[in-house]
């Protein structure tokens, strides 16, 4: 094992184990630090189609954000492939033997001590011990390496751990691409590529965590951004405490009691160590109970019956009954018993050095003895100088000399004694006189021992680590009933994090005037002025809404064409944002919305790839990294998935593309159970059944709505302006429009813009006459009658420049240059002119 990963586990919070096992199947186990919970889960490691993208170790890999990760030497070498892929967080994978996977027997045996089972009967009551071999090795492998730390061998035998099953089944599939794609998470280097662009400055993410105010909050609020739901009782919870803090308005009260003094995770990990508590760490504790207790105090104002002291369980959300049913009896406990032994506006340190361990920190009345030792202490210095002034009364009268006696002193000195500390030399006949040993110098001082000092040795003793040893044992006492407490700091920390993100996406709900959506368990998807408060967070004008309908029976493939810049892409992106936050438990950004349960999102939206080596990771093209987006889809998606595709096509030849895409659409249009499925194109021909053929009755076209010649003075058709209105309608556009949007962004304005558009407007109509069946000759911009002499000119340009370059001088050059310009080669010939056939 390498020498790094001692230190790395000191501080990781994560820890994971793989187990290959015959046939396939991988078991894996799980350990979170901050929660002290370990969970297990196995399956078989084989994707639908093969695909190592689809693989349990991906997903795995997508979900579980590890720090480290232990596996067989096999495995490593892969599990680093696909960690780097996924790219978030790259854990430090460590290679072991084969015999640290022990037998599932002694395993069990392992998580029965762990969790604090008495028996395997009691753990088959938290997880599936039968035909879960893979699972329960991985986690005996987990605990094996984990406790060859010492910090993380203590946490295991202090604290019984939560031992439960990993469910996999019970999330949407989303990868990264697509959590970039719909706004979720954009990567920090997609961001330094996009740096121009305002929706980058932020993501979706980054709004809701903006209103987050715990660091447990932080991390519960990334744990259900990247594990969306399928669970629809957990869902239904998690909207009902939104929509009761939404409709309850107190939102603000709630956020001013949740403040960053409310980490119990840091505390547990911070007591969960045998070294010594710092000021810090008890303030710290301190300020917890005080923030806890206040906010308790809140929440039994708002909900409690005064009356019957009973909560109304009819009103509450759970998450809130929760924290006051956990803080109710066992914080003012366990509160009540800290402060007893702690006040922290008494801990006051025993020395001028700011030492953790030479700090006083037991309050006064808690111990006679610590006291007693602590008042010797405190009076110690006026001590030192009275055994000093009777030690020079002994000295005689013919030794006194005011040099020396002036810079005599007695010093405590911790765990060597009580020494006479002189600055300067002492005559050595003093020394033999008053029987003064030298013990040692330190610079200019010189050190000695005296009978009165190892007197006070005797009756005294090393007073500083008397009083170290004995708070010590007093701190260690405490400390061991806090961790007796664990489970309070794990439940307040689960209740106060989950609490801090519901109020997260109650006060982004506020905010962006969302709704709750509508969860159903059917294929349906149903949105009414949908919105996306990524692009309302920049935009300088009103985000227009749209709505769009994809019922179990029908539309299920949907077909969006329009001009450019009309809003094509970001329907699409609003339309996989507000499917994926109702399966997140949070409101969604429209007027109303119906959403059946998703399984998985899929996305191919080019204009969030800028560079595709970039975001795979290997080397291919654009058309290529398309094209693998979409066969992911074709191999994988159920009727339950959403699969949004954005300009397929245009990374390839028009004709090429545009067939590609028909016969995609008619693929999952005519399958026995077809995703939702909705496209984005220019390719205005596969709507045309005269091209295409029939259209299957599961496909549906829609387009963006653009009005043209919207003034009179615009009725001309070589001067016709368009207005893009940004409405979802059904329909097929009449065309891209993009002559109308070059002239919207004002490249009309100088010459050189006009002309462009001109010879745009050229080849458009070709491809338009030709798209009619119409004869067209191809364009050859030499093919014209200078282009014999044309191509004399090239010859006699590069004769002479070779020759010139074989006898370089600077008249040469210049006379060259002279021919050329006079040549008149440029207007003529180096640069064509534009000629219609």
């Amino acid at each position: 094992m390498s020498d790094d990963v001692p230190h790395i586990e000191d501080t990781a919070n994560v820890f994971l184990a793989v187990y290959a096992a015959r046939g396939g199947t991988i078991g894996f186990s799980v350990y979170d630090r901050d929660a002290n919970m370990l969970a297990l889960t196995q399956g078989v490691d084989i994707a639908e189609d093969g695909d190592e993208e689809e693989s349990l170790r991906t997903y795995i890999a997508r979900t579980v954000q590890a720090d480290v990760v232990y596996c067989s030497d096999e495995l490593k070498s892969k599990l680093e492939e696909i960690f780097a892929r996924e790219g978030d967080r790259v854990p430090f994978v460590v290679g072991v033997t084969r015999r640290m996977f022990p037998k599932p027997v002694e395993s069990m045996n392992m998580l029965c001590n762990v969790g604090g089972f008495a028996s395997r009967g009691e753990l088959a009551s938290c997880v599936e011990l039968h035909d879960s071999d893979a699972a329960i090795t991985a986690a005996g492998a987990l605990i094996s390496a984990m406790k060859k730390n010492e910090g993380l061998a203590l946490a295991l035998s202090t604290i019984p751990a939560t031992v439960q099953e990993l469910s996999i089944s019970s999330y949407m599939k989303i990868d990264p691409e697509s959590l970039c794609a719909i706004g979720i998470f954009v990567p920090d280097e997609f961001r330094e590529v996009s740096a121009k662009c305002e929706r980058f400055k932020k993501d979706v993410n980054q709004i809701f965590l903006d209103s987050v105010s715990t660091r447990g909050g932080k991390r519960l609020l990334e744990t259900w951004m990247k594990r969306p739901l399928l669970n629809m009782p957990a869902l239904q919870e998690r909207r009902d405490c939104v929509e009761h803090l939404v409709k309850s308005g107190c939102v603000d009260v709630l956020r001013k009691g949740m403040t960053a003094s409310l980490d119990a995770d840091t505390i547990l990990m911070k007591f969960t160590t045998e070294a010594r508590q710092s000021k810090t760490d008890w303030t710290r504790l301190a300020n917890f109970f005080k923030a806890a207790s206040s906010f308790y105090d809140v929440l039994c104002e708002m909900y409690l019956d005064e009356t019957t002291n009973v909560i109304s369980t009819t009103v509450t959300p759970a998450a809130i009954q929760d924290f006051i049913d956990c803080a109710k009896y066992r914080l003012p406990k366990l509160k009540s018993l800290v402060e007893r032994c702690i006040d922290v506006d008494e801990i006051y340190l025993l020395t001028e050095h700011d030492s953790p361990t030479l700090t006083s920190y037991v309050r006064s009345g808690v111990c006679r003895e610590l006291d007693e030792l602590r008042s010797v202490h405190h009076g110690l210095p006026a001590l030192l100088e009275h055994v000093l002034k009777i030690e020079l009364e002994r000295v005689p009268s013919f030794l006194r000399r005011d040099e020396w006696l002036a810079k005599l002193s007695v010093e405590y000195l911790p765990q060597v004694g009580y020494l006479l500390r002189s600055v300067g030399i002492i005559p050595v006949s003093v020394l033999e006189e008053m029987g003064w040993k030298h013990v040692f110098d330190e610079g200019e001082e010189s050190f000695y021992e005296f009978d009165a000092g190892l007197r006070l040795a005797s009756e005294i003793g090393d007073i500083l680590f008397s009083i170290c040893d004995l708070q010590g044992r007093l701190l260690n006492e405490l400390r061991i009933e806090i961790l007796k407490h664990a489970t309070l700091f794990r439940d307040l920390s689960r209740c106060i994090s989950e609490l801090d993100v519901l109020l997260s996406f109650a006060d982004v709900a506020i905010n962006y005037n969302m709704v709750r959506p509508i969860l159903v368990d059917d294929e349906t998807l149903k949105i009414e002025g949908g919105r996306h408060i990524l692009y309302e967070s920049f935009i300088d004008h009103q985000f227009v809404p749209n709505d769009i309908e994809l019922p179990s029976d029908r539309d299920r493939v949907v077909i969006i064409t329009g001009p450019n810049g009309s809003g094509k892409t970001v329907a699409l992106q609003t339309i996989g944002l507000i499917t994926y936050l109702a399966h997140i438990g949070s409101f969604v950004p429209a007027n109303r919305a119906t959403v059946g349960l998703t399984d998985r999102i899929f996305t191919g939206m080019v204009n969030f790839k800028d560079d595709a080596a970039t975001k795979t990771k290997v080397s291919e093209s654009s058309f290529t990294y398309a094209l693998n987006r979409v066969s992911r889809m074709i191999n994988n998606a159920t009727d339950r998935s959403l699969c949004l595709i954005d300009e397929f096509g245009t990374q390839t030849r028009s004709d090429t593309g545009a067939a590609l895409l028909a016969a995609i659409a008619e693929y999952f249009a005519e399958t026995e159970a077809p995703p939702k499925c909705l496209f984005t194109t220019h390719f205005r021909e596969i709507c045309d059944p005269a091209i295409v053929g029939p259209i299957p009755r599961f496909i549906t076209h829609m387009r963006m709505r653009a009005i043209v010649n919207v003034s009179e003075a615009a009725a001309d058709d070589e001067d016709e302006s368009v207005a893009l209105t940004f409405i979802l309608e059904p329909g097929v556009a009449d065309s891209s429009y993009a002559i109308e949007t070059f002239k919207l962004i004002g490249m009309e304005k100088d010459p050189e813009g006009r002309e462009f558009i001109k010879r745009f407007q050229y080849l458009i109509d070709r491809e338009d006459r030709a798209r009619r069946g119409e004869k067209v000759e191809p364009i050859d911009p030499w093919g014209d009658e200078d282009q014999d002499e044309r191509q004399k000119v090239f010859d006699a340009i590069a004769s002479r420049a070779l020759a010139v370059a074989d006898d370089l001088t600077e008249e040469n050059a210049r006379a060259f240059v002279e021919w050329f310009d006079t040549a008149l080669v440029i207007d003529r010939f180096l640069v064509p002119s534009f000629k219609d056939p």
